[in-house]
């Protein structure tokens, strides 16, 4: 799998929920243009207790997030692309 340092901003899409083995699970909403037609969701995970508690006590959906991480590429077509978030800034 490769993967690429990656900073951006984007919109919670759902409320975030908590994963396996003390993470956090989010979608992020990322929209370059007014166009709807243009969003992209990116699925995102966390494992920094700081960043799981946060998202799972503070945060709500339609938040204002800068978030950066390692984005996974996966190794076949058909995989998924994942953020591994290490840092949150609500903006």
């Amino acid at each position: 799998m490769d993967t690429i340092q990656l900073t951006i901003d984007g919109y919670l899409d759902t409320e975030p929920v908590p994963g396996p083995r003390d993470t956090a699970r989010f979608r992020l909403i990322l929209s370059p243009t007014d166009d709807t037609a243009q969003e992209t969701v990116l699925h995102c995970i966390t494992g920094d207790p700081r960043i799981v508690h946060m998202l799972l006590t503070e945060l709500r959906s339609g938040d204002l997030l800068r978030i950066t991480g390692l984005l996974t590429l996966p190794a076949r077509a058909t995989g998924a692309v994942q953020l591994y978030v290490d840092e949150l800034e609500v903006l």
